[in-house]
């Protein structure tokens, strides 16, 4: 049978963001991240798997975190309202930094500024801006970021 058991590494976590095989918590506005770890995703300058919560490098004013197992790929708003991407770059730019190269410590997402929060889907990210705005990045052939058209960017618009 399964029993519930507390992460190790964690003391008071404030968030939790779960994927198939990534998961990440902020404590104490740090963020935390265990489990596959195949492309850079624990954010620790590894590509090793834990089986233990792992302190994300340079991270210390996290306001909100957003994973997606599916594309390997973690991303945090911090306090000042930027946001800061690691893992998997995908073939168009998961990280949002215009290069093709994974990341096994966050990078700064370039161009946004007043995020409030951001989500990982499956082929894009997108963070909600204060004022109500949304930008996003990386895939857009169904219109994910909802701007009127299918054009992809690998930075944000």
């Amino acid at each position: 049978s399964f029993v519930p058991y507390v992460t190790a590494g964690l003391t008071t976590p404030s968030e939790l963001s779960d994927a198939t095989s990534l998961h990440c918590a902020i404590d104490s506005s740090k963020v935390y991240c265990w489990g596959n770890g195949a492309n850079g995703q624990i954010g620790n300058g590894t590509k090793l798997n834990y089986g233990s919560a792992q302190q994300v490098t340079g991270i210390t004013n996290a306001s909100h975190i957003s994973t997606n197992g599916g594309a390997s790929t973690a991303c945090a708003v911090l306090s000042d309202g930027t946001v800061k991407c690691w893992g998997w770059y995908g073939p168009i730019g998961m990280l949002g930094t215009g290069t093709n190269t994974d990341s096994s410590v966050p990078v700064l997402i370039n161009g946004v500024s007043g995020a409030t929060q951001v989500t990982v889907g499956d082929t894009f990210v997108c963070a909600l801006l204060s004022g109500g705005r949304v930008t996003c990045w990386r895939q857009n052939d169904y219109g994910q970021f909802g701007n009127g058209n299918t054009t992809s960017s690998a930075t944000p618009f």
